[in-house]
């Protein structure tokens, strides 16, 4: 068996300025398809409540989402990507200085 490790980064593309605009604290969040559950039932709705306002998530395959963004096709407040290369976009684009890989886990192939 080999064991590669993927790193997750996590992205906030300006959420304290972006919250700090708007009159509530709607948050837009745009993330790797493979997030959705997580990002669409659980952390999503959880930081909207707190923070009084509406949660939006929109995921697809992330290098697709990074070119939207860079092709301001689209908005988010957040872009989470579970692989570095979306990001890379992102930042080719002049949208962010860096990204903070924040955790990891392995995958198994047999």
């Amino acid at each position: 068996m080999q064991f590669k490790h993927l790193t997750a980064i996590l992205f906030v593309a300006g959420i304290t300025a972006g919250l700090n605009a708007q009159a509530s604290t709607d948050i837009r969040v745009t993330y790797a398809g493979s997030m959705g559950k997580v990002m669409d039932q659980a952390l999503g709705p959880a930081f909207a409540g707190q923070q009084g306002g509406k949660y939006e998530g929109q995921g697809q395959g992330s290098y697709g989402m990074a070119r939207l963004l860079a092709g301001k096709k689209i908005t988010a407040d957040v872009f989470v990507s579970i692989t570095p290369g979306p990001m890379q976009i992102l930042k080719d684009a002049g949208l962010i200085d860096n990204a903070v890989p924040v955790a990891s886990t392995s995958m198994v192939i047999a």
